[in-house]
């Protein structure tokens, strides 16, 4: 049976995806790894920016090590055109699959947002459960900023 972890990561990206937020989840929990916590990352496919599922991946669920880290890897509609609708569709499918998904009890669980409605959604799980860890939101990137940029709103 596999320890308890004592960090648990929900993001929407992680690595080998090199741009974007991707490599901070990345670096926070090979960090906190080499500093001798057990980590585990609940992610999605890798997919930004081309916002297409790389090569090799796709599958329901994939677990796999990277430095050190249990990377548990769900997939998720990712939309060829990531905006309006499609970007909260995307975004909402994420954490449908954080709702449902096995943590394993973790002391600390670390939800980082600019996915800011999956973030809701595994907050509003880990709220409901009994037998939660302490949680932080890790925000990396501001919406009504990221909108502005991509001519999204007003």
């Amino acid at each position: 049976m596999p320890s308890r972890p004592d960090v648990a990561i929900l993001g929407l990206n992680y690595p080998p995806e090199h741009t974007g937020i991707a490599p901070y989840t990345g670096g926070l929990a090979v960090g906190l790894r080499r500093r001798g916590f057990r980590v585990t990352a609940h992610v999605s496919h890798p997919h930004y920016p081309q916002w297409q599922i790389h090569e090799g991946y796709g599958q329901w669920s994939r677990t796999e090590s990277a430095d050190g880290v249990e990377v548990h890897r769900r997939l998720h509609y990712v939309p060829r055109s990531p905006r309006g609708i499609r970007r909260l569709v995307s975004e909402l499918s994420f954490g449908l699959r954080l709702v449902f998904a096995r943590l394993g009890r973790p002391r600390v669980v670390i939800a980082v947002s600019p996915s800011l409605f999956s973030t809701a959604l595994a907050v509003l799980r880990l709220r409901l459960s009994p037998r939660r860890g302490r949680l932080v939101i890790w925000v990396q990137d501001i919406y009504s900023l990221g909108m502005a940029e991509t001519s999204e709103g007003g």
